[in-house]
């Protein structure tokens, strides 16, 4: 998806629970205990809810995952590189957050024209969604399948894996 820089497709704020979750980590920064606090735990789990239901995935889902197929070295390495990916795609593009949000079709700013506290909660996510390496735009519909169906799916899939997988 390429899209101009002025031009969003997209606003987190208006997604439904988003604002719920902004709400929380601000009491979350204003009690002493911070990230350590009731209310940003509650934020995190929302954030996840939230999350799944426009995303299809969680902050779990991009996350790397062990291939019980290569050794814990390999999968060490592998897993060392793929977060900084992440991290780095936030980092360089510092001083100004918002703007590469734009290119990605997102418009992560609140009201009041500051960043939203609760991106922390959900870049992960637009990355992945962005890139397509998982998840789906909120307005994508994922099929309507149900959670049976889903299931059946990714039986499949992880039976077909098994039948392909190299013996070693």
């Amino acid at each position: 998806m390429t899209v101009d820089d002025d031009e969003v497709e997209y606003r987190l704020r208006d997604l439904p629970g988003v604002m719920e979750v902004e709400k929380l980590l601000i009491a979350a920064e204003a009690s002493r205990s911070g990230k350590w606090s009731r209310e940003f735990e509650e934020a995190q789990k929302l954030a996840d809810k939230v999350s799944r239901r426009h995303f299809g995935i969680g902050e779990k889902e991009t996350r790397y995952v062990d291939d019980d197929r290569l050794s814990r070295i390999e999968n060490d390495w592998l897993g060392g590189s793929w977060d900084p990916c992440f991290q780095l795609y936030e980092f360089e593009n510092l001083p100004a957050p918002w703007a590469p949000w734009s290119k990605l079709g997102w418009d992560v700013k609140g009201s009041d024209g500051r960043q939203l506290r609760a991106l922390e909660l959900f870049w992960r996510q637009l990355v992945a969604v962005g890139y397509g390496l998982a998840g789906r735009y909120p307005d994508e519909d994922d099929g309507d399948l149900t959670e049976s169906e889903k299931e059946a799916i990714a039986a499949k899939l992880a039976a077909d894996r098994d039948r392909f997988k190299p013996s070693r």
